[in-house]
């Protein structure tokens, strides 16, 4: 660090005793008028404002893609988010000669990659990069990073995304300064702490945990997330700790309520996430003086006022809470007092800071309820399902190398990890409220035609598990096509008599799902050929899974029947088995917590399949396959959709 003049001469001088207090305040005066804006105060009140906040250097690269090669998705705002932001770095944090500005069929892999490499090779001593991103992201929880889609270079073998542990930054060194601002889906600080030992100065804003979405909003010609970071940069907020610079820490702790705030108002429920080692010394500014902070004087008035939240409940509530003597809110293991006031609960700060919307769990030492948050209102929530049942179908070895009867193979290469994932899956559905005993299991030679058929007329009318509520049917395992229909391949499967000794697709969808007695039922198929020749419904509007839903609604989907399909590729697609299948790990991850995009304690069937088709699109896209899952309700059985939560 360069340090001004003045002080390095007075510092020694001082030491030998050369030097009067008088004549080294004059010396300093004279001195000052000197200093760069690198350190010090400036003392020439003709200085601009614009100059004080240039500094430090930036370089500012800002990316936004609207179209994807190859893809039917269509975005609306980022072009106009990084057109925006560039204009703002340009006239706030970064010179113009130092603004990169890449959109559409501009911003490939190559291109970024090229760029970032040329920046890199002429970067100015003590500077920072900055790359703004508006576009599709993805998180690859298996290896921990964050995937930012680009547009598809010509050379198709070429992947079209940047992986930011692989790609970006090992084009930077250990000590360069990285911040990574951007609106996409699953952002979050998931992949932080891996990179932060290696790259103690690189930061991520994002707009997004990273188990959210980031959402667009009908009208917006720019999205609320770049919206409100350029307010932050045009009108810069506090200096909470005084430092004379504007951090990238400040900036998030100024726009976090802001952001908050207006995604609620728009019916979404959406969290801006901030990660990295040493945010708090990345500054994007200098602060000017009017932002220096102050902390206020709190009135007797205001120290008063406020202390409690008042919401309102029904007369049972009100009721049962009267016999506690505390409550805890959710997991939050403090106990907060019960103040009842006729059909009004009032309660404390910390406690409505433990209070999120929707499903909330209230707990005292003999007591426990599941209620449901709408704004000021707490309802009970009434669990819909009293006998929850699962089948699970899941196949490896279709070499029959297992086989008692030494039926040689069935024709179809053996798979790996099915049958693993699916016992996977077993342990999460007992965290949703299916019991151990309820979920059955068929893999490889139990998993046979007829068991299959047999275990599933059981769950008809009349049947052993007639009086199951809610039923998951899943098969993990090869398709196929016969006779212009999908059929799942059992372990008993004859080429010579293929349909005898299969699954049929239509089957399924037709007079099991006819005959079953549950009120709600999902089929759940991670095959090839799964999506072929079904007649299903209008495909789910995934769009509406990050709005915050009215229980009265929520109600009204699960009083009604309910035949719900999800299958791991449209029309005759293949899928893909890495991994024991891209699909019923989206699956298993969806249904741990994930699919809860608007974050209100229970997810939707259209939740789920928004968050399976996001990922399994993404993923496969990556290996050169075009996998499409497709979500449905087969609505000549019922119009409800099937809901999940943690018990």
């Amino acid at each position: 660090m360069k340090y001004p003049y003045y002080l390095v001469y007075t510092k020694y001088i001082n030491r030998l005793g050369l030097i009067s207090i008088p004549t080294l305040f004059i010396f300093f005066l004279l001195a000052s008028s000197n200093i760069s804006s690198a350190g010090g105060v400036v003392f020439n009140s003709k200085s601009k404002l614009s100059d004080r906040l240039k500094k430090p250097k930036n370089i500012v690269l800002s990316i936004g893609i609207n179209e994807y090669r190859g893809q039917k998705t269509h975005l609306n705002t980022p072009v106009n988010d990084a057109k925006l932001f560039h204009r703002t770095a340009i006239n706030t944090i970064a010179e113009k000669e130092y603004s990169y500005l890449l959109t559409d069929h501009y911003a490939t892999r190559k291109e970024i990659l090229s760029l970032l490499n040329r920046i890199k090779t002429n970067l100015p001593i003590n500077s920072q990069i900055i790359l703004f991103w508006s576009g599709m992201s993805s998180y690859d929880s298996v290896h921990q990073d964050l995937w930012l889609l680009t547009f598809s270079d010509s050379d198709d073998k070429i992947p079209s995304h940047l992986s930011l542990n692989n790609d970006v930054l090992p084009i930077f060194s250990e000590d360069d300064r990285f911040i990574l601002i951007a609106d996409g889906c699953h952002i979050g600080d998931a992949m932080i702490n891996k990179i932060s030992y290696k790259y103690p100065y690189f930061a991520v804003l994002g707009s997004s945990k990273k188990d959210e979405l980031a959402m667009e909003f009908p009208g917006k010609k720019v999205n609320i997330f770049t919206e409100i970071i350029v307010s932050a940069l045009t009108n810069p907020g506090p200096d909470f700790d005084g430092d004379g610079f504007i951090s990238l820490e400040e900036i998030y702790i100024d726009i976090y309520p802001k952001l908050v705030s207006s995604y609620t108002i728009n019916n979404t429920s959406q969290h801006p996430s901030l990660s990295g080692e040493r945010v708090h010394r990345l500054h994007l500014m200098r602060a000017p003086p009017e932002s220096m902070y102050r902390k206020p004087k709190a009135s007797k008035m205001t120290q008063q006022e406020d202390l409690y939240y008042k919401f309102y409940i029904d007369d049972f509530m009100a009721k049962e809470l009267n016999k506690w003597p505390m409550l805890r809110i959710n997991s939050n293991s403090t106990e907060h007092n019960i103040i009842l006031k006729r059909n009004e609960i009032l309660l404390d700060r910390e406690a409505v800071a433990s209070l999120g919307p929707g499903l909330n769990v209230l707990s005292s030492l003999k007591h426990r309820l599941i209620i449901w948050r709408e704004s000021k209102r707490l309802q009970l929530f009434e669990t819909p399902y009293k006998n929850s049942h699962a089948i699970l179908v899941a196949i490896d070895d279709y070499d029959r190398q297992g086989d008692e009867e030494k039926r040689g193979k069935t024709g179809f290469r053996s798979l790996s990890n099915m049958v693993n994932r699916s016992k996977e899956l077993s342990e999460v559905l007992q965290k949703l409220g299916f019991p151990k005993e309820n979920i059955h299991e068929l893999y490889d030679s139990d998993a046979t035609t007829n068991s299959v058929e047999r275990l599933l007329k059981n769950f008809w009318t009349g049947g052993a598990y007639s009086t199951a509520d809610r039923l998951i049917f899943y098969f993990g395992g090869h398709g196929d096509l016969c006779e212009d229909q999908t059929i799942l391949i059992t372990y008993d499967y004859d080429s010579n008599r293929p349909t005898l000794s299969s699954v049929g697709m239509l089957e399924l969808t037709g007079r099991h799902a006819r005959n079953v007695a549950a009120h709600h039922m999902l089929l759940v198929i991670d095959s090839c050929f799964s999506g072929y020749s079904l007649a299903l419904g209008k495909d789910e509007d995934i769009y509406k899974s990050n709005k915050f839903r009215r229980l009265s609604i929520i109600r009204a989907e699960v009083e009604q029947r309910a035949r719900n399909i999800l299958v791991a590729g449209t029309g005759s697609q293949e899928a893909v088995w890495k991994n024991g299948g891209i699909f019923t790990e989206a699956l298993i991850r969806g249904l741990k917590g994930e699919a809860d995009q608007n974050n209100d304690g229970l997810f939707q069937f259209f939740e789920l399949y928004g968050f399976i088709k996001n990922e399994v699109t993404f993923r496969a896209s990556q290996t050169g396959i075009n996998q499409v899952p497709i979500g449905s309700r087969l609505t000549a059985y019922g119009t409800g959709s099937i809901i999940f939560w943690d018990n």
